[in-house]
């Protein structure tokens, strides 16, 4: 038996193609600390994973940018975190 941690929020549900590209939501899920369910599908959908990570970056947004060009992280690389290509 797993020990899991009970949390209020539901497991998104991504559907990708290949292995690889699961891989990659695994990791990216495994970061922000987002609960999810991985398909192999013929078609690929990761909707639910960006509005995620999107909630996730909201407390963050005007911080400074980790990449240290000292703007705020929502007017720097926000935009780049969000786009998530497989």
């Amino acid at each position: 038996m797993t020990n899991l941690k009970l949390t209020k929020e539901k497991p998104i549900v991504c559907s990708v193609i290949t292995e690889l590209q699961a891989a990659k939501i695994a990791k990216i899920c495994q970061d922000y600390g987002i609960q999810s369910f991985i398909k192999l599908k013929p078609f690929v959908d990761i909707s639910q994973l960006k509005k995620a990570v999107k909630a996730k970056m909201k407390e963050r947004l005007y911080d400074p940018c980790p990449c240290g060009k000292g703007r705020k992280f929502k007017f720097c690389c926000y935009k780049n975190e969000i786009n998530i290509e497989l």
